[in-house]
């Protein structure tokens, strides 16, 4: 029974372990607002940080916002150090050792350094904790199963010493009955030498024998009655002791359980929300780009029109002239082009130099 409370005692101890690391993953899951150096600028920006439902990323973005979301797996964080002591940014005339060192603490990632302000010293040292116990292979809900699967073994070996004591209880009722019994026939023993001691008074040698033989059974029967009160009496302590044990830790056991399935049902409902936000922004995106996609469509269609119309006087127009010009040389596209293109801007230039010779005449003319 000592035994058995004692392995009680460790898995209760094991199970506490564990429920302190899943309270700090639960602030880690839900997050805060912290203050951020950007490690291009050395700007101070405020930003939402938090961990993957899944409990295998750092990410953070803007506050009250879920676009420009920015995720590291925590496994590329080497180490998470207090202070502003590693503070660094590209930036060298950054100024970023103006706040209170006991509230700074730096995330050291593979690829750079993350350097965070919290608003106070108790939300840094929680932080640093948690993210340092993030960084611990996670066993904590493997411990956890471990302790439930320990409770409701230690749970059903309770259950079954009850039940031996209790099959040991019955078997010393029926002892207590048989001595009864034989404590009944013991009675009626008495009577009857009672009876043949008045009647034999006269054979003194064979009632002293009798007497003796009487009363050491009056002391065997004595001695059998005292140990069953003893053995009575310390089968109903250990049962009281083992009730009480078994209330106890049932107490325990539903209290640990409720818990468990709370924070269960905290990490579904985080992931649901995560997983709802994702759709949300892939819906936009696929908006976003459907759109563009049509845009793009419609622009393609005007050049293949303008291409054609492009071809259709080229062919009909300058190709003609290029040939007669050029007989010998066989006609490219490119080269057709350009010399209707070289055509229309001498056009162009000739048009221009009658106009303004026309012009001159018919100031002259209106002078005149």
């Amino acid at each position: 029974m000592s035994q058995i409370l004692e392995n009680t005692r460790k898995v209760l101890r094991k199970y506490q372990k564990t429920q302190g690391e899943l309270k700090l993953y639960k602030v880690l899951v839900q997050g805060e607002t912290l203050q951020k150096y950007t490690y291009k600028h050395g700007k101070k920006q405020t930003r939402y940080f938090s961990m993957s439902p899944d409990l295998e990323h750092l990410q953070w973005r803007l506050p009250n916002s879920q676009r420009k979301l920015r995720r590291y797996p925590i496994s590329e964080i080497s180490r998470v150090t207090s202070g502003n002591h590693f503070f660094s940014s590209r930036n060298s005339k950054a100024n970023m050792r103006t706040d209170d060192e006991n509230c700074c603490f730096s995330i050291h990632l593979n690829s750079r350094t993350v350097d965070l302000v919290a608003s106070s010293e108790d939300q840094r040292d929680l932080w640093v904790k948690a993210l340092c116990t993030a960084m611990k292979p996670k066993s904590d809900l493997k411990d956890l199963r471990d302790s439930e699967t320990e409770i409701q073994k230690l749970s059903e070996e309770i259950t079954y010493k009850y039940n031996e004591l209790e099959q040991q209880n019955s078997q010393l009722k029926l002892k207590l009955s048989k001595l009864e019994h034989l404590n009944k026939e013991k009675s009626s023993i008495e009577v009857t030498l009672q009876g043949k001691d008045q009647g034999s008074m006269h054979s003194d040698n064979s009632t002293t024998n009798k007497d003796e033989e009487i009363n050491n059974l009056r002391q065997k029967v004595s001695e059998l009655e005292e140990q069953l009160r003893n053995q009575s009496f310390q089968k109903s302590e250990k049962l009281v002791q083992l009730e009480t044990n078994l209330t106890e830790k049932a107490k325990e056991y539903t209290q640990l359980s409720a818990e468990y399935e709370e924070f269960k049902k905290q990490i579904k409902e985080a992931f649901n929300k995560s997983l709802v936000q994702k759709v949300q922004h892939y819906k936009e995106a696929k908006d976003v780009l459907s759109s563009y996609v049509s845009i793009i469509k419609s622009k393609l269609e005007n050049l293949e029109k303008e291409l054609t119309i492009w071809q259709s006087v080229v062919y009909s127009y300058a190709l003609p002239a290029y040939q007669n010009r050029n007989p010998s040389k066989i006609p490219q596209f490119k080269e057709v082009l350009s010399f209707a293109m070289d055509s229309m801007e001498r056009k162009l230039e000739d048009s221009q130099v009658s106009f303004l010779k026309t012009l001159t005449e018919a100031t002259k003319t209106v002078k005149a």
